[in-house]
């Protein structure tokens, strides 16, 4: 008898080769669809979070600010009339502003070319604007030799100090507050500073994003690293908060 010896890719030995080959490929694309449906999720995420912080950074806190001055205005008018009046102006300035920086928000969602600010002069404004009407007496200055920093720098820094302002006027209760920006050759760092009642920062990292304190410090430390910086908190109760930010030289 004669026998004739298959081609290699008649034998079994290659059936099952290419069977495992089949497998490991529609795996390999089963896992690159996973990956890329990941990726598309994290960025829809990330999107909503940036929504989020904007919404809290201009219209709730500008809301808050306007509710602390219409409390003060309530029991004014049979006391103090022309103060009552101030106040009801700063509210609707501060109302006024909200909806612009509520624009500029949704406006720099769509195009991300904001125009150059002055850092030192809106940080001046902010903490005027947040303390007015207030119990709280706002200080502002700067050190070192200010320079150009980008305008993304410049924005977070202008949010990470208005969020940690409205944060002492609204949960330390505090007599003082300051407020320092300081150009280092190396660095750049932005401080805000209360002598408030403070509060256990250990409990409050442990507590859930629900709480808009919690948020508003979740929001500044994210702000600070995306752009390349850090957020360091030193608070204890009835010890005052200092909220630093530094951001390194590019």
């Amino acid at each position: 008898e004669f026998g004739v010896r298959p081609h290699f890719f008649q034998t079994r030995w290659f059936y099952a080769l290419c069977a495992a080959a089949t497998l490991a490929l529609a795996w390999g694309l089963y896992l690159l669809h996973v990956r890329r449906i990941r990726q598309q999720f994290a960025l829809v995420l990330a999107e909503r979070t940036r929504v989020a912080r904007e919404v809290h950074d201009t219209l709730i806190q500008g809301v808050v600010g306007s509710t602390t001055l219409l409390d003060a205005v309530s029991g004014m008018f049979s006391t103090s009339p022309e103060t009552a009046r101030q106040y009801l102006d700063e509210s609707r300035s501060q109302l006024r502003k909200s909806l612009d920086e509520a624009r500029q928000a949704v406006w720099n969602m769509r195009r991300q070319t904001p125009g150059k600010g002055d850092l030192a002069t809106a940080l001046s404004g902010v903490v005027q604007r947040l303390t007015a009407g207030t119990h709280a007496e706002g200080r502002f200055k700067v050190r070192g030799t200010p320079r150009h920093l980008s305008t993304a720098c410049e924005e977070n820094l202008l949010r990470v100090g208005q969020e940690a302002i409205t944060n002492a006027v609204n949960h330390a209760g505090p007599q003082l507050i300051e407020v320092e920006l300081y150009y280092d050759p190396q660095f750049v760092q932005l401080s805000v500073e209360d002598d408030g009642h403070g509060f256990d920062l250990e409990a409050q990292n442990e507590m859930s994003d629900g709480n808009g304190h919690h948020f508003g410090l979740i929001g500044m430390r994210e702000r600070a690293q995306k752009i390349g910086g850090q957020l360091i908190v030193h608070s204890a109760a009835n010890e005052g908060t200092r909220v630093v930010a530094r951001v390194p030289s590019s």
